[in-house]
């Protein structure tokens, strides 16, 4: 009888253990979307690393910063996905989000990059504009917030 109880107690142990590790193995993967709009979840999400008053490793050195705006913090993925958000950063300034915006559009022309022009190019609030430039893809975004002007880049990476 005592033979029972111990081996019930190593396998409720064990059982513990497989559970913690299937829920670890199931809490990293996000739910992806195939061409066709269906949903599955087969991809592991990598780690999102962020820093506070620097740009992280990938980061393009080159990328215009908006004159006097100040770094706030940065993100990268560990591993990029090629999704939103495999690279991030975020400045503050006191400027207005158009002036803002303008400088930005014309900066990245002047580099190379491929710029849309933001959706509402004179609005005051908030404006967004997509980039493209060799593997990276994404949208620097100018919004008004809490009285600072808020500058936000985000990539994804292509392989």
């Amino acid at each position: 009888m005592k033979k029972i109880a111990i081996i019930s107690g190593v396998l409720v142990i064990l059982a513990g253990s497989i559970v913690a590790v299937l829920v670890r193995t199931v809490s990293k993967r996000r739910v992806q979307t195939n061409q066709t709009g269906d949903m599955y979840t087969n991809k592991v999400v990598s780690e999102i690393k962020t820093v506070k008053g620097t740009l992280v490793k990938g980061f393009p050195e080159d990328f215009p910063v908006y004159p006097g705006a100040t770094l706030v913090e940065s993100k990268g993925r560990e591993k990029p996905l090629n999704t939103s958000q495999d690279l991030q950063a975020e400045w503050v300034t006191q400027d207005p989000v158009k002036e803002v915006m303008e400088w930005y559009v014309q900066a990245l022309h002047e580099q190379g990059w491929i710029v849309e022009t933001p959706v509402d190019p004179e609005a005051v609030g908030e404006q967004v504009t997509h980039i493209e430039h060799d593997n990276l893809k994404g949208y620097v975004g100018v919004e008004l917030e809490a009285g600072e002007t808020q500058i936000v880049v985000d990539f994804s990476v292509a392989d």
